[in-house]
């Protein structure tokens, strides 16, 4: 198994225990600790939005996180397993805008995939 390592985490609405996972995912990407692999959040868009947009755009206004915006590119809202596996699809076949030099979404996630 140590030559077939995935990290693909998940998340579905929850409270501070599921915000502090997805923090730690969105800081290990920051600091390069784990790839720029894609973090599917399921459940409406709405939701994502209050949870994650207003601390994002602040930090990006304030400059808190200069040089790593991009990482709003590792978060997907999905609502079906189907929008999960497209993402992941053209994840492995290289055809996602992820990464360093991928797009940086306004709301610190992607949600019209």
């Amino acid at each position: 198994q140590a030559e077939f390592y995935l990290d693909f985490p998940m998340f579905l609405m929850g409270g501070i225990g599921a915000d502090f996972e997805l923090l730690l995912e969105e800081v290990n990407r920051k600091t390069g600790s784990s790839p720029a692999n894609p973090i599917l959040l399921f459940g409406n868009k709405d939701y994502w939005k209050a949870k994650i947009t207003s601390r994002f755009q602040m930090n990006l206004k304030s400059g808190t996180i200069k040089g790593s915006e991009w990482v709003s590119n590792c978060f997907y809202t999905v609502q079906t397993a189907e929008q999960g596996l497209k993402i992941y699809t053209d994840f492995f076949e290289n055809k996602l805008p992820i990464g360093k030099k991928g797009p940086v979404y306004k709301d610190g996630f992607c949600s019209d995939y």
